[in-house]
């Protein structure tokens, strides 16, 4: 996807000492629905760094983010 793109880490929705990302896109923010609880946040990692790499790699990646 062209254009800016924000990747924004947060603690994880299940697990407070892991990391999730979220993505927001042309004023708009994308929904991963892997979490009950926050249908915006995706994955779970180990390191903000691991969640930020991950969110980048989202964003660069050719699959359709709903």
């Amino acid at each position: 996807m062209k254009g800016k793109h924000n990747v924004t880490v947060w603690y994880c929705p299940t697990d407070p000492s892991r990391y999730s990302f979220s993505l927001t896109y042309g004023g708009g923010i994308c929904n991963f629905r892997e979490f009950v609880d926050d249908p915006y946040l995706s994955g779970s990692y180990t390191t903000p760094q691991e969640a930020l790499e991950a969110g980048i790699a989202e964003v660069k990646s050719d699959g359709q983010i709903s």
